[in-house]
C-alpha cells in the first residue's frame, strides 16, 4: 500500500483507476483497526507466517492483471510504508518483479518488467534522450515529465504517447494480420471475385490510421520494405475491386457499389500516404502501381462525381444507357473497357427501370448522399497526390496525366473542393516538373477558352483570410502556378563583391525570378494572338480578359498574391505592343487601350488611397512605437509586429556578409525604414498560422508568397536606380541583407515533429492589406503611371474615332482615381484638343468626363466651363444631350452655383432645339427647377418674416432674371421690350410646363409623383397654382425692369437720348 498525503491508501497495481493525474488522490476503503491483525503485531517479517499457496495465489492474479489502458508509469517509495506492509513485504521478498511494472505497453506479455528509476537516473535518461534528439534525423516523440497531482505525495510520470519502436511493432502485427488474412482468402476459404476477399471498412480504416501515424513522425521507411510491397499490392487488389463501378442514382452509402468504390478509395489513400512518405525505398515506387491510382481517380471523379452535376458529362457517359441501349457498368463507347463482371452486371440491371425512365435528358437534381462522399475523398487523394509530386520524381506521362485530370476539373461547376485540390495539384507539377511547365500553360489557355464568360458560378474560388472577395478558379491556378516557379537562390557561397551581384542578376528561366515574367509574357502573347481565332469560333475574348484583369486587380494588394503585380506589368507590356495599341486591328487597339485605363486607374486610386493612409508607418519602421504614446489608432498587434521586424531588420544588418548597402534607406523626406517595413510584411507572409504543417514530418516549407516577395524584393534592389527607378528609393535592403533575414525568420519555426507554437508579431490582415498597398508603391508597375497615362494620351490621336473615344475613357478612368490629373498639362491640352474632335463619340466621351468633376471641384468648372457651354450647340444630338444634363446636374447640386444665371440662360434656349428630345429635356428640367413640389414646411404663403425668404419670391426672382437676360440676347437692339411673343423662349417653356401635352397630363394626374393616384393629381394643382403666382411675380418683375429702363433712359444727355427714346417707345 502506498500512503497519500492525506494519510490514506492507495494500491498501484488496481487497474480500475484510470491513467489521470488524481488517480493518486482517490481513497481505498480502510480496514477496522479492530480487523487488522497488522496493528499491533511486530514488524519482524518472521513474526508472521503467511500460507505458501496463498502467497502464490496472490502473485499469479497481480501479473495476470491487465494494465493496457494506464497511460502512466507510477514510481513507488523507495521505503516500505510504515502501516499494512507485512503482506506486501512478503510479497515481495518471494516476488521481487511482481510490483515493479509501467503501463506503456499493451500488456504484460509485451512489456517485460523494468527495475524502478531514481530521480538521478530519471534525469540522466532525460538529459541522454534530449542529446540523441538533437543528433537524430527523427525526433523521438515519448517524453516522460515528472508530474504531481494535486494533494498527492508521490510523483506520476505522464507519457505523450506510444515510443516508435511501440508504433512499428503494432504496425507490424496489424499488417501479419492483414496478410495472413489476405492469403487465407486466396487459398480459397473466401469466394473468389468477391469483395469480402479483402479487407472491410473498418480494417481499413484501421490501417489508414496507424500508417497516417508512422508517416507524420517519419518512420514509415523503417518497416521492412518488402512488408510494405506486399501492403500496396493487397491495396492494389482491393483498388481493382471497384475498376468501372458506378453509382447509380438509386444507390445509398449502403450499397453494394458505393462500398466497393468508398473501399477502393481508402487503399488508394493509403497506399498515397505510404509513397508520400519520407526516405521510402525505391522499390516501392512502382510505375503501374502509380498509374493505377491516377486511373481510379481519374474513372471515379468523371463518372461517378462530374455526370452528377455536369449535364455534357452524364450525356456523353451515361445517355446510352439511360435512352436503353446499353447496359453493365461502363461505357459503350470507352475502348478500354474491360469485361463486367457478373455480380457488376447484376447490381447495375437492378435500377435499369429507373434509369429509363430518366429518360436521356440529364436533370439536375440533388447530389446524392454517396456522391457527396465520394467527392470528399477524391478531394483528399487529389492532395495526397499533389504531395506525392513534391516526393518523387515521377514519369512525365504519369505527370501529364495528372496536370490533364485538375485542369479538366475547372470545365466542371458545383465541384468547388474538387477544384480547390486540383488546383494544389497542378500547382505542385509547375513548380517541381519545368519541362511541363510550357504544356501546363497550353492547357489553361485551352481551358479558358471554352469557360464561361459570365454566370452566377464565375467566382468561386475562396480566400481562407478574406471572405468578401473570390476569383475565378483558373486565375488562381495561374496565378498560383506563375507564383510557385519562383526561387530565392542563396548565393552567399558566390563571389563577393560585384561578381556576387552579377550571378544573381543573370537571368534563368527555369530559376530565380526569371520564370515569373517568362511565363507570364507568354500567356498574355499567346492570349492575344489568338484574337482573330476567338472571333471566328464566336469566343468573347474581351469578356475573358476582362474577367482575368479583374481578378488580378482583385488581388494586386492582397500580401498572399504578390505575383498579381508583375502579371499586370507583363500585360500593360503586351498591350503596348504590336500585340495591343500597335495592331493593325481597331477593335483590338480599342480593348488594348480600355485594359491599360483599368490598370492606371487602379495604380492611381492606390496612391490616393496611401496618401490618405492614417497608419503611422514612419514612426512605426524608426521606433517600433505610435507618434503618440497611447494613441488608440495604432492597434497592439501592429505595435508587437513593428517591434519584432525592428529586431530582424537589426538582424539583417549586422550579420556577417551582409552588405553595408543595406543601411537605413529614408523614403521622400519621411524617415521611412523601408527595411523593416518589408521584414513585417515578410513576418506576415512567414507565419505558419494559414500553413498546414509537412504531412510527412518533415520542415515546413517556405510559403510561394514569401519566396516570391524575397525573389522580388532582391531584383528591384539590384536594379535601383535605373530607368525609371531612378529617382526612387527602392526597396531597404540588398540581396545579402534578405538572405540574411530569411535565414532571421527560418529560426522562428518550430522544430519538424515539435508543437506548433503561434509565431509573434504578426499583422491584423487589414493593416497587412495596407502595408502591401504601402510598399506596392516602390514596385515597378506603380513607377511606370506616368509612361501608361502617356500611352493612353497617344491613344488620343489614333485615325479610328472608336479608338480615340476608348482612349477618352480610359483617360476618365484615370481622373476618376484622382481628379488632380485634370490639372496636368500634357492631359489639359490633350482634352481641349478633342473638345473639337470631328468624331461625335469623342466629343460626347470628352463631355462626359468634364461634367462628373465640374460640381465637385471649383477648379475644374473655373477652366472647363466655357467650352463645355460652347458644346450646347455641338451639331451631334448627344454631345448636346450631355451638355444639358451637365449644367442641370450643376444646378441642382450646387445652389450657390457661381455660373447658375448664365446656365439657365443656355438652357432656356434649348427650347428652340430642332431635336425634340432635347426640347422635352429642357421643359423637364424648369419644372424641376421652379415648378417642383416645395419642400415640407416650405408652404407658398410663407412669407420672409422669418430666417429664409419666401421660396415663392426666389423662384420668381430667379425667373425673372433669366427671362430678362434671354429677352435682352433675343432683341435686335439689345433691349427689352413687352409685350413677349408666343415664341419668346421663356414663354414656350412656361407655355409646354403649364400646359403639357394630352400624354404628359395624363402622366402628371395619373401619379408621377412618389404618392401616385390622388397625390398626382394634388401635385398637378399645387404646380398649377405655383405657377399662377410665379406669372403674378413675373409681370411686376418685367414692369419693375421696364420702369428703371425708362427712368435711366430719362436721365441720360440728350447727345445720346434720341435713338434710344426711338428704340424704346411702344
Amino acid at each position: 500500500m502506498s500512503q497519500t498525503a492525506e494519510g490514506r491508501y492507495f494500491h498501484p497495481r488496481l487497474t480500475n483507476l484510470g491513467g489521470g493525474d488524481f488517480c493518486a488522490a482517490l481513497p481505498l476503503p480502510s480496514i477496522p483497526a479492530e480487523l487488522d491483525e497488522e496493528e499491533d503485531l511486530p514488524r519482524a517479517p518472521q513474526a508472521i507466517a503467511f500460507d505458501q499457496q496463498l502467497l502464490q495465489r496472490l502473485s499469479e492474479v497481480l501479473q495476470q492483471t491487465d494494465v493496457s489502458y494506464l497511460s502512466s508509469t507510477l514510481r513507488l517509495a523507495t521505503a516500505p510504508p510504515a502501516k499494512g506492509s507485512a503482506l506486501r513485504t512478503a510479497l515481495d521478498t518471494q516476488y521481487t518483479d511482481l510490483f515493479k511494472v509501467t503501463a506503456n505497453r499493451p500488456s504484460r506479455k509485451a512489456n517485460p518488467p523494468r527495475q524502478p528509476l531514481a530521480a538521478e537516473a530519471i534525469q540522466t535518461k532525460v538529459s541522454a534522450t534530449a542529446a540523441a534528439a538533437a543528433t537524430s534525423p527523427v525526433a523521438p516523440t515519448v517524453t516522460a515529465s515528472p508530474l504531481k497531482a494535486a494533494g498527492a505525495a508521490r510523483a506520476i510520470e505522464i507519457s505523450r504517447g506510444p515510443s516508435h519502436e511501440d508504433l512499428i511493432e503494432r504496425f507490424d502485427r496489424t499488417l501479419e494480420d492483414v496478410l495472413e488474412r489476405v492469403d487465407e482468402a486466396a487459398n480459397g476459404s473466401l469466394g473468389a471475385g468477391s469483395s469480402d476477399c479483402l479487407l472491410q471498412r473498418n480494417e481499413l480504416s484501421d490501417l489508414g490510421e496507424q500508417v497516417k501515424e508512422l508517416v507524420d513522425r517519419g518512420l514509415m521507411c523503417k518497416v521492412r520494405s518488402t512488408e510494405v510491397v506486399r501492403l500496396l499490392d493487397v491495396l492494389g487488389a482491393q483498388m481493382g475491386l471497384a475498376e468501372r463501378v458506378d453509382i447509380d442514382d438509386s444507390d445509398d452509402e449502403r450499397s453494394a457499389n458505393v462500398q466497393d468504390i468508398v473501399k477502393a478509395l481508402d487503399a488508394a489513400s493509403i497506399s498515397l500516404l505510404i509513397l508520400g512518405a519520407e526516405d521510402m525505398p525505391k522499390e516501392v515506387y512502382r510505375e503501374e502501381g502509380i498509374d493505377k491510382i491516377v486511373d481510379l481517380i481519374k474513372y471515379h471523379m468523371t463518372h461517378n462525381v462530374f455526370v452528377f452535376v455536369d449535364a455534357s458529362y452524364r450525356q456523353i457517359h451515361r445517355g446510352a444507357r439511360e435512352d436503353g441501349n446499353g447496359g453493365g457498368g461502363g461505357d459503350d463507347d470507352d475502348p478500354h473497357k474491360t469485361p463486367v463482371q457478373p455480380s457488376r452486371r447484376r447490381k447495375s440491371t437492378a435500377s435499369a427501370s429507373k434509369r429509363k425512365s430518366a429518360g436521356s435528358a440529364a436533370k439536375k437534381a440533388a447530389v446524392p448522399k454517396a456522391v457527396q462522399t465520394v467527392n470528399g475523398m477524391l478531394s483528399k487523394a487529389l492532395t495526397q497526390l499533389a504531395n506525392l509530386l513534391f516526393v518523387v520524381h515521377l514519369p512525365d506521362a504519369t505527370v501529364l496525366q495528372m496536370t490533364n485530370l485538375g485542369i479538366s476539373a475547372l470545365l466542371v461547376e458545383d465541384v468547388d473542393l474538387i477544384q480547390t485540390k486540383a488546383v494544389d495539384m497542378v500547382v505542385a507539377a509547375f513548380k517541381h516538373y519545368p519541362e511541363h511547365r510550357g504544356l501546363v500553360v497550353d492547357h489553361i489557355l485551352v481551358t479558358l477558352l471554352k469557360l464561361p464568360a459570365a454566370g452566377r458560378g464565375l467566382r468561386r474560388y475562396m480566400f481562407p483570410d478574406d471572405d468578401a472577395h473570390s476569383i475565378q478558379v483558373v486565375t488562381a491556378m495561374l496565378m498560383k502556378c506563375i507564383q510557385a516557379s519562383v526561387t530565392f537562390d542563396d548565393h552567399s557561397e558566390a563571389p563577393g563583391g560585384e561578381d556576387a551581384v552579377a550571378v544573381a542578376s543573370q537571368p534563368s528561366e527555369t530559376t530565380g525570378y526569371g520564370p515569373a515574367f517568362r511565363w507570364s509574357h507568354y500567356f498574355w502573347k499567346e492570349l492575344l494572338k489568338g484574337w482573330q481565332s476567338a472571333k471566328v469560333q464566336e469566343v468573347d475574348l474581351k469578356a475573358l480578359m476582362q474577367n482575368l484583369v479583374t481578378d488580378l486587380l482583385t488581388t494586386l494588394n492582397m500580401p498572399e498574391w504578390p505575383v498579381a503585380s508583375p502579371m499586370l506589368l507583363s500585360l500593360c507590356a503586351q498591350l503596348l505592343s504590336s500585340h495591343g495599341i500597335k495592331s493593325s486591328e481597331s477593335k483590338l487597339r480599342e480593348v488594348s487601350l480600355d485594359f491599360i485605363g483599368q490598370v492606371a486607374a487602379r495604380i492611381k486610386g492606390d496612391m490616393v488611397e496611401c496618401e490618405n493612409d492614417a497608419t503611422p508607418w514612419p514612426s512605426l519602421s524608426r521606433t517600433g512605437a505610435a507618434p503618440v504614446e497611447g494613441d488608440e489608432s495604432v492597434a497592439p498587434e501592429v505595435i508587437a509586429a513593428a517591434e519584432s521586424a525592428l529586431s530582424d531588420a537589426a538582424a539583417s544588418r549586422t550579420k556577417d556578409g551582409a552588405s553595408t548597402s543595406s543601411a537605413v534607406q529614408l523614403v521622400d523626406g519621411d524617415d521611412v525604414d523601408m527595411l523593416v517595413l518589408e521584414a513585417i510584411l515578410l513576418r506576415y507572409l512567414h507565419c505558419p498560422r494559414a500553413q498546414s504543417r509537412a504531412p510527412t514530418g518533415r520542415a515546413r516549407a517556405e510559403p510561394s508568397a514569401f519566396t516570391f516577395s524575397l525573389a522580388q524584393l532582391a531584383r528591384e534592389s539590384e536594379r535601383k536606380g535605373k530607368g525609371f527607378r531612378s529617382g526612387t528609393h527602392g526597396p531597404g535592403g540588398d540581396r545579402r541583407a534578405y538572405e540574411e533575414l530569411r535565414g532571421v525568420l527560418a529560426r522562428h519555426d518550430p522544430s519538424p515533429g515539435g508543437p506548433a507554437t503561434a509565431d509573434l508579431g504578426t499583422l491584423p490582415r487589414d493593416t497587412a492589406t495596407r502595408l502591401c498597398r504601402t510598399l506596392q508603391q516602390q514596385q515597378p508597375l506603380a513607377r511606370q503611371l506616368d509612361i501608361l497615362v502617356r500611352r493612353l494620351l497617344a491613344g488620343l490621336e489614333d485615325a479610328a474615332i472608336t479608338v480615340r473615344a476608348a482612349a477618352v475613357r480610359a483617360v476618365g478612368a484615370v481622373v476618376d482615381a484622382d481628379p488632380r490629373v485634370l490639372g496636368w498639362d500634357q492631359v489639359r491640352c490633350a482634352v481641349e484638343r478633342r473638345m473639337t474632335d470631328n468624331g461625335t463619340m469623342v466629343r460626347s466621351a470628352i463631355i462626359g468626363l468634364l461634367g462628373r468633376h465640374v460640381v465637385a471641384s471649383p477648379d475644374v468648372a473655373a477652366k472647363y466651363y466655357s467650352a463645355i457651354v460652347e458644346r450646347v450647340s455641338d451639331v451631334g444630338v448627344s454631345v448636346r444631350k450631355h451638355v444639358i444634363n451637365i449644367l442641370h446636374d450643376c444646378l441642382r447640386a450646387a445652389p450657390n452655383f457661381v455660373y447658375r444665371i448664365g446656365a439657365l440662360r443656355c438652357l432656356a434656349f434649348r427650347i428652340l432645339d430642332d431635336d425634340v428630345g432635347i426640347q422635352e429635356l429642357v421643359v423637364r428640367i424648369f419644372r424641376d427647377l421652379w415648378f417642383s413640389p416645395l419642400p415640407s414646411g416650405d408652404g407658398p404663403d410663407r412669407r420672409g418674416g422669418g430666417e429664409g425668404r419666401d421660396p415663392i419670391a426666389e423662384r420668381a426672382e430667379q425667373l425673372v432674371e433669366v427671362l430678362w437676360e434671354v429677352f435682352c440676347g433675343v432683341s435686335r437692339a439689345g433691349t427689352p421690350k413687352l409685350p413677349l411673343l408666343s415664341t419668346f423662349p421663356m414663354v414656350a417653356i412656361l407655355r409646354r410646363v403649364v400646359f403639357p401635352s394630352v400624354q404628359q397630363g395624363d402622366a402628371l394626374a395619373a401619379g408621377s409623383t412618389p404618392g401616385g393616384g390622388k397625390e398626382g393629381a394634388r401635385g398637378s394643382k399645387e404646380m398649377v397654382a405655383m405657377a399662377r403666382q410665379l406669372c403674378d411675380a413675373i409681370l411686376n418683375g418685367l414692369l419693375l425692369h421696364e420702369e428703371a429702363d425708362h427712368a435711366n433712359a430719362a436721365t441720360k444727355p440728350p447727345a445720346g437720348g434720341g435713338s434710344d427714346d426711338d428704340d424704346d417707345g411702344g
